[in-house]
């Protein structure tokens, strides 16, 4: 096959291999075996069985291994889920409640939140947690929805004493 660009170009069609994949409207990434139910937008890392779980900023046993962000659903053990890991990819996260946009604005941090798989705007400060950041806001908060669009940056900062 090929690739039209433009209208006037026409080049071999891209072909991906492997267990990456290109999917409409969820960013390039790998599909993974779940450890459980994940929804879109949760932030997942690698267990020590080698399954997609759901982090959060609480589990030592997470340190700086955030993996990514769900674009798929799973429901239980053992089913795939789609998985985007490339930073400077823009994805939906998922927050426990909606943030504001007094409380999300444009370009805001966002951190990994206590909650097992969420996102949240508050840098934790509880002692034995981690603060990892996600990346920042690009869609500002509303109040109504807990999927906000942020750019995938992560980046472990601190373990707090």
């Amino acid at each position: 096959g090929t690739l039209t660009v433009g209208g006037a170009t026409s080049v071999p069609a891209l072909t991906i291999t492997g267990q990456t994949t290109l999917t409409a409207n969820q960013g390039f990434g790998y599909s993974m075996v779940a450890s459980g139910a994940i929804l879109v937008g949760q932030i997942v890392y690698y267990n020590a069985a080698g399954k997609m779980a759901l982090g959060d900023s609480n589990a030592a046993a997470i340190l700086g291994r955030v993996f990514g962000v769900a674009t798929s659903a799973s429901a239980s053990d053992g089913d795939a889920v789609h998985v985007t890991t490339i930073a400077g990819t823009i994805v939906d996260v998922k927050f426990n409640a909606a943030p504001s946009a007094g409380n999300l604005p444009k370009g805001s941090p966002v951190y990994l939140d206590v909650n097992d798989g969420m996102a949240t705007y508050a840098k934790p400060t509880g002692s034995g947690s981690a603060v990892f950041r996600l990346g920042y806001a690009v869609s500002v908060g509303d109040g109504v929805a807990t999927l906000r669009q942020i750019l995938f940056q992560p980046e472990f900062i601190a373990q707090l004493g």
